[in-house]
């Protein structure tokens, strides 16, 4: 699964580096629901990467793959996020979310997988109204999940300015 992520970025024409690697993994670990990809690739209890254990934090300047886990990290907390405060449906939700965000991503910055603008990304496919100032049904989840991994959310219209977005109020464009 990790591999045909590959094959999604480059369809849609982005980086592959850290973003590849990490929008690999985030497939993998959402259609596997498991935070361990290529468990037992290399032996028994010896996986590609765990992400969870791995806990990487944002900006990051490592090694491609290092650096990718911080957008697997992100879809994996928001997945249990989701999964906690809507039960079953949580992964499909969070499924939908990953497959609606790939429509509109900009892809990674530099070695960083995911980054402030992959928040507003995320928020903007679960709003429901046309209107990212009132929040979105999962604000609070989706926040969380990026805030594990050192990315903030967007508060207000003085909270983004260094988003390159537009801010008018009751809307982020």
């Amino acid at each position: 699964h990790h591999e045909f992520g590959h094959f999604i970025v480059s369809e849609h024409d982005l980086s592959q580096g850290a973003f590849g690697e990490g929008y690999g993994d985030s497939l993998a670990i959402l259609i596997n629901d498991d935070p361990v990809v290529g468990r037992d690739f290399q032996g028994v209890g010896s996986p590609v990467r765990d992400i969870v254990a791995a806990n990487k934090q944002y900006p990051c300047f490592g090694e491609i793959h290092d650096c990718g886990q911080i957008l697997g990290g992100v879809w994996w907390d928001l997945r249990v996020h989701l999964g906690d405060s809507m039960g079953a449906v949580g992964l499909d939700y969070t499924r939908q979310l990953f497959t609606d965000w790939t429509g509109i991503t900009v892809g990674g910055r530099g070695r960083s997988s995911a980054h402030p603008v992959t928040a507003v990304e995320v928020l903007t496919v679960d709003d429901d109204d046309a209107d990212l100032s009132n929040g979105t049904p999962n604000k609070d989840a989706i926040c969380e999940a990026f805030a594990a991994h050192s990315i903030p959310c967007p508060g207000g219209c003085e909270s983004i300015s260094n988003l390159r977005l537009t801010c008018r109020p009751g809307s982020f464009t």
